[in-house]
């Protein structure tokens, strides 16, 4: 009995012996198999020396991934160490003949080698039941190959590419409107002041071009040809207008028609709606006296679809009123201006 026990203890301490060789084994090997060379972040592909390339992610799926394959390695080598220990208890027993001693040392090993392969088989149940991925869970940690992570990396850069490229064409989409809105920045501010000025003129006058007046009296026309005026593009005491033809007539023509930097004048001759993508913010818009008799500056669309104006007329100044009427009368001369730095 005594014997039996002192039997059980000494195994139960090869066999503690045995795993803290293997823990101690897999702490020190594990650091230099798993050296990290490359991250791939949009893709979280980890490229190690020894496991190929793992997927990971913020649960560890990376490090389970590392654990399993350890695991299997382990199971081989231990497979292998088992198969020459059963080999070499096999030999001993054999050649052992008539001494009980060496029967007895042979007994004892096998016995040591079957009950470390059953608490390893254990061991690797439970582990396998508790890793991601291991032998009863399916999940998306695993390894894939290289021709898998260069198609990634493919993917990546392209997509970094497309994203630079829209990013710079936005930025110069932007820049170009910011400096479409600087250019016309002055204009604008020339008809506010302009409407401000003529804020208690009456209506009817024919004040064409007279800037003094037109803080008392003026049209369509005062607002419009004044409001150049201020802005420097037009001499003083001078107007536009749209002739009983549909072209620019006025004091002003001759001005206009020679400073072809500063000035393009046009002849649509179609509704402001078919001209939605024509006009542009700022642009001198006239009607011939059988078409509407009138003249105002297109500030846009609203959300509705109807046209914006700045306009002069029987009920005082407006800047940006949504003239529906006009939607869809034809345009007999869009003046634009194309500096307005001048």
């Amino acid at each position: 009995m005594h014997n039996n026990t002192k039997l059980q203890a000494s195994c139960q301490c090869k066999i503690i012996k045995v795993f803290a060789i293997i823990v101690f084994a897999f702490a020190i090997i594990l650091p230099l198999l798993f050296q990290q060379n490359v991250f791939a972040d949009s893709s979280n592909i980890v490229e190690t020396n020894f496991f190929g390339n793992i997927k990971d992610d913020d649960n560890g799926c990376g490090v389970y991934t590392i654990l399993n394959l350890v695991i299997d390695i382990l199971s081989i080598g231990i497979g292998l160490l088992a198969i020459i220990g059963v080999t070499i208890v096999g030999i001993q027993y054999l050649t052992a003949k008539d001494s009980t001693e060496q029967t007895k040392k042979a007994k004892n090993r096998m016995l040591e080698i079957v009950i470390g392969l059953i608490a390893y088989a254990v061991l690797y149940a439970g582990v396998q039941f508790l890793l991601p991925g291991g032998l009863l869970n399916n999940t998306s940690c695993s390894t894939i190959s290289d021709e898998e992570l260069a198609q990634i990396k493919a993917d990546e850069e392209a997509k970094k590419t497309e994203t630079k490229s829209s990013t710079s064409s936005s930025s110069k989409t932007k820049k170009t409107e910011k400096t479409k809105e600087t250019d016309l920045s002055k204009w604008f501010d020339a008809m506010k002041k302009q409407l401000d000025y003529m804020k208690n003129a009456k209506y009817g006058a024919n004040y064409k071009s007279d800037f003094s007046r037109s803080k008392t009296a003026g049209t369509c026309i005062t607002y419009v040809s004044t409001s150049l005026q201020r802005l420097g593009v037009i001499p003083k005491n001078t107007y536009v207008w749209v002739g009983q033809s549909g072209k620019l007539t006025g004091t002003a023509k001759d001005h206009i028609k020679k400073h072809k930097n500063t000035f393009d004048v046009f002849y649509p001759h179609k509704s402001v709606k078919q001209l939605k993508n024509t006009l542009k913010v700022g642009d001198i818009v006239g009607w011939n006296p059988n078409n509407g008799n009138h003249i105002m500056v297109f500030m846009g669309f609203n959300k509705k679809g109807n046209p914006i104006f700045n306009s002069w007329g029987s009920q005082g100044g407006k800047y940006k009123k949504e003239y529906s009427y006009y939607a869809n009368r034809k345009v007999d001369m869009v003046i634009r201006l194309k500096k307005t730095s001048l």
